[in-house]
């Protein structure tokens, strides 16, 4: 399972093994088939807060009342 987390001021991404959260810093592997990723530094679950899997950059609203408050 991939996350994103905060742990010591620090925002970074992992993977989720058991009660250990593994950072990952290069996302260029992951998905390329490849067994050559070393989970070798984890964090303990408990040290970790986890965050949304993302961080948006910006959020759209659509004013669909706004037609009424215009005739107004």
């Amino acid at each position: 399972k991939l996350c994103r987390f905060i742990h010591e001021d620090s925002i970074r991404y992992g993977i989720i093994e058991k009660d250990s959260v593994f950072p990952v810093d290069d996302f260029t592997e992951i998905g390329t088939g490849s067994d050559s990723i070393k989970l070798t530094d984890s964090i303990p679950v408990s040290e970790v807060r986890f965050l949304p899997p993302v961080a948006p950059s910006k959020i759209v609203c659509v004013g669909r009342n706004y037609a009424e408050h215009a005739k107004e």
